[in-house]
């Protein structure tokens, strides 16, 4: 505990020790695989702790270094001890602080999150010959749920098991990186065996790295998804859940670093729906396919290393595959200005607000306009805590006949505590409220939820949640409450 200390007496850069590049430590395989080993308990243990340090020391490179130190700080002398620290454990974590050669210049970067301290379970793969490596995961969950219809009156509990699989194929290039993943879910009930579900997905993901801090991010997917009981497209009274097909592009270019930072991003997103059934009799939902069109243009602005000027102007539009005797696509815009501010170094914030329009190419059906905003703030006292809260104001399809669109507005707050190395804990709200247009209806719904990740094995790791939920929708809209819990096992290989 005694280097703790120290190191939270340096006034301003009490943080330091702790602050590392802008780059994410997913990206640091080297790490994970030694700290992911199973280790033994009393002196073996700190004298494991030691040896995978020594190791990272001698084979990877500075940043891979500090962050390997900083686990080794926070972890050991974290721990609640009777006895004196050994010889062993001031070895550690003398050559832990030895190793941060960065520790008073680095007063920009970013400060290590508790996702970064934590370890999951993980496997380096099998590699495919020299550029290719093949990784799976697996969970298995078995989850209780008070109301799985989402109603108001009439509500059913069940117990549902769900598995949930998927193949990863990556390169191992450090420059150019490119993925293909394919996976299903099955969900099973134990007594309402109609809401079974059996979902798929394919997709692919690139990011090439063209010089001049020029990258290009680009993914695509093919899946096979259901709508959950209770939103906004679910349909009350099928006899199944609703299934649908969906296809998906995005792609992002961006030039980071500099003074100016620059980025677009264009998608394009297609639902195609199967078939329903309501007592036993076909139902056509085809007039809910639709495609929507997007493209965004962000620019930040640097004024001084904690202070950014961002504008965000976006498009839209919506189009029906279907006339249904009257025309309900859409067209729109929206745009934003605001700062991207770091309050200290463990708070940063963005705020932005503007204008948003939503035109209708039925005549009757007057344009959406009004304030967007988007709002979103960081705070990481310490490693081991992390608080995150975002906002946003969008328009979307409406999956009704007689409402073209839905505004919907957003607010999540989540918080982050990492016990040691291989305990995760997380709490989240989330409050939503969506507008129909052209009706009168306005459900708000609010989320609330604790989970727990811990890391068995190197390979294996157990899982827990619990939420609540509650909506309201009012006179013509839907309103249910409903508890689930759920435990399961995550294995990586």
């Amino acid at each position: 505990m005694a280097a703790r200390r120290t190191l939270g007496k340096s006034g301003t850069s009490r943080q330091a020790v702790i602050r590392l590049p802008d780059q994410s430590v997913k990206n640091a395989p080297a790490i994970r695989s030694a700290s992911s080993s199973p280790s033994p308990s009393g002196h073996l243990a700190e004298a494991w702790q030691l040896a995978r340090l020594l190791v990272v020391m001698l084979t990877a490179g500075e940043e891979r270094r500090e962050i390997a130190a900083n686990r080794v700080i926070y972890v050991m002398s974290g721990k609640a001890k009777r006895r004196a620290p050994t010889l062993v454990t001031r070895a550690t974590l003398l050559l832990a602080m030895l190793a941060l050669p960065r520790v008073a210049s680095a007063q920009t970067a970013r400060v290590l999150t508790p996702t970064e301290m934590f370890d999951p379970e993980n496997s380096p793969g099998v590699p495919l010959g020299d550029a290719l490596v093949l990784r799976n995961e697996t969970t298995l969950q078995a989850q209780g749920n008070s109301n799985i219809y989402n109603v108001d009156t009439g509500s059913r509990a069940d117990t549902i098991g769900i598995l949930q699989s998927d193949l990863h194929l990556a390169t191992t290039s450090a420059r150019h990186w490119a993925e293909l993943s394919a996976g299903g879910m099955l969900q099973r009930y134990a007594k309402i065996g109609a809401e079974d579900t059996s979902t798929y997905h394919g997709s692919a993901r690139t990011r090439l790295d063209l010089g001049h801090r020029i990258t290009v991010n680009a993914d695509g997917e093919l899946a096979r998804d259901y709508e959950m009981r209770g939103t906004a497209g679910d349909q009350f009274t099928t006899d199944h859940p609703v299934l649908y097909n969906r296809k998906q592009l995005h792609v992002r270019l961006a030039r980071s670093g500099g003074i100016l930072e620059v980025a677009f991003d264009g998608s394009l997103r297609t639902q195609d729906y199967l078939k329903a059934a309501i007592q036993g009799v076909p139902v056509d939902l085809s007039y809910r396919n639709a495609t929507v069109r997007q493209g965004m243009l962000e620019t930040q602005y640097r004024l001084s290393p904690a202070l950014r000027l961002y504008t965000e102007l976006s498009v839209n539009q919506v189009t029906y595959a279907q006339n249904l005797g009257y025309p309900r696509n859409s067209s729109g815009y929206a745009a934003l200005a605001g700062v991207h501010v770091a309050v200290s170094s463990v708070i940063d914030a963005e705020a932005a607000v503007g204008y948003m329009r939503q035109t209708f190419q039925l005549a009757s059906s007057p344009p959406v306009s009004g304030i967007s905003y988007k709002l979103a703030g960081n705070w990481t006292p310490t490693p081991m805590w992390r608080l995150t809260a975002t906002g946003r104001r969008d328009v979307d399809a409406s999956p009704l006949t007689n409402s073209p669109a839905i505004v919907r507005s957003t607010f999540d707050l989540k918080g982050q505590r990492a016990l040691g190395d291989r305990v995760l804990v997380d709490a989240h709200a989330a409050y939503t409220q969506e507008d129909y247009r052209g009706l009168p209806r306005s459900d708000r719904r609010v989320e609330a939820g604790a989970g727990g990740h811990y890391r068995l094995t190197r390979n294996v790791g157990l899982l827990a949640q619990a939420g609540w939920r509650q909506q309201w929708g009012g006179a013509s809209g839907r309103s249910y409450s409903g508890f689930s819990g759920s435990v399961g096992v995550r294995v990586v290989l």
